[in-house]
């Protein structure tokens, strides 16, 4: 089975190496950062080469998974680590987009470094790709709209009579900054929508810049930069009378209720070994009509956190075959003597359904769940 991977947002040499949507690992408890595979000799990954457009292909033949580094070697013979977020299961093929960063033309080659239990063994090189500056440049995004609560839709105008496709041609990258300073994310994907409220915290000024990038490096370069785009602009203000500058980001009550929900502590939860597959924790905002579905069922119960749950490598489904049983450790916020907890999902027709609590510990809640991605976990004292 091959799996298109992709490693989290990444700055090498200023370039950006692309994430997609569900790739970012959540917070876990250091013992299960990696997947634990027998005590026999590991195998170095196998069939390390190039793709036609820079994108890094290899298999983990060993039987279980596997933490993996890249190493990227550039054009002036400096080395450096890409840390890939995940494990790769045994026997599949991982095909990691490297061409973001290829910056300056040169000859590019990469190592794969596979571990577990606390041993590693490395790859071959792949041998070379031959990165030249195409003449062509993506044309700059259009940004069709910015909405107060974080949400930016963009499109790509047609130049000079040549038409793109989106995921082969071109993509679109964000940048999202907070009171004028980049605050760390940034995302490339296939999508012309990104939602940034879980991002966003009330009494801050935010902006975004985006841009189109190449998918194929071989016909295209990346286009520059917007100028920051502000998410409040100034006519959206309200009170102060100076209608020049963006305003600090304010939800109103209705929305502060979804925000409030979705926790900055870090996700902690352990998963049985018994599992068909891995899942993913994030703390997520979930929208309107996901609370309307979770109204339902919650009775006397209140809204604690929200989340987005999904099997790491089959991405944000609805629906897997087999059950995976979890264990997430209670944000110590919402502790308290007596109180019961329960998680509640969001099927994908839009109606909700309680998974109860299987143990006995007040500090966790166990749950089995074929259903995935968006979840509340709600208390009653």
């Amino acid at each position: 089975m091959r799996k298109n991977w992709k490693g989290w947002a990444a700055i090498l040499g200023g370039a950006m190496l692309l994430c997609s949507p569900f790739e970012a690992l959540p917070a876990r408890a250091a013992e299960n950062q990696q997947q634990v595979v027998p005590q026999e000799a590991l195998q170095a990954a196998t069939d390390v080469h190039w793709s036609e457009i820079g994108q890094a292909v290899f298999t983990n033949p060993n039987a279980e998974a596997c933490a993996m580094t890249v190493y990227l070697t550039l054009p002036d013979g400096r080395a450096y680590p890409i840390g890939v977020s995940g494990s790769l299961p045994g026997g599949e093929t991982c095909i990691l987009d490297l061409y973001h960063n290829m910056t300056t033309p040169g000859d590019y080659s990469f190592t794969v470094t596979l571990e577990a239990n606390g041993t590693s063994v490395e790859s071959v090189s792949s041998g070379a790709f031959t990165y030249a500056v195409p003449d062509k440049k993506l044309p700059a995004p259009i940004v069709n709209s910015v909405a107060r609560e974080g949400i930016v839709v963009l499109s790509l105008p047609e130049t000079d009579g040549e038409t793109y496709t989106i995921g082969t041609d071109y993509g679109f990258s964000y940048r999202l900054l907070c009171n004028g300073v980049p605050d760390g994310f940034t995302r490339g994907q296939n999508e012309n929508i990104l939602d940034f409220r879980s991002l966003m915290r009330p009494g801050n000024v935010y902006s975004i810049q985006v841009r189109t990038i190449s998918r194929n490096i071989n016909k295209y370069q990346d286009s520059d930069w917007s100028e920051p785009i502000p998410i409040n602009p100034p006519e959206q203000q309200s009170g102060s009378g100076d209608s020049g500058q963006p305003a600090a980001w304010v939800p109103t009550p209705e929305e502060m209720k979804l925000y409030d929900a979705c926790g900055t502590d870090e996700v902690i939860y352990t998963e049985s070994a018994d599992n068909a597959y891995n899942v993913t924790i994030e703390n997520s905002i979930q929208g309107f009509l996901c609370w309307s579905s979770f109204d339902t069922v919650r009775g006397d119960y209140t809204i604690g956190r929200t989340y987005n749950i999904y099997p790491t490598y089959l991405g944000m489904v609805y629906k897997t075959e087999s059950k995976a049983k979890i264990t997430l450790t209670i944000p110590e916020s919402l502790r308290a003597k007596n109180r019961s907890f329960r998680m509640i999902v969001v099927t994908e027709d839009g109606k909700a359904a309680v998974l109860n609590d299987l143990d006995f510990d007040p500090n966790t809640i166990t749950f089995e769940t074929d259903t995935y991605y968006a979840f509340a976990l709600a208390y009653r004292d």
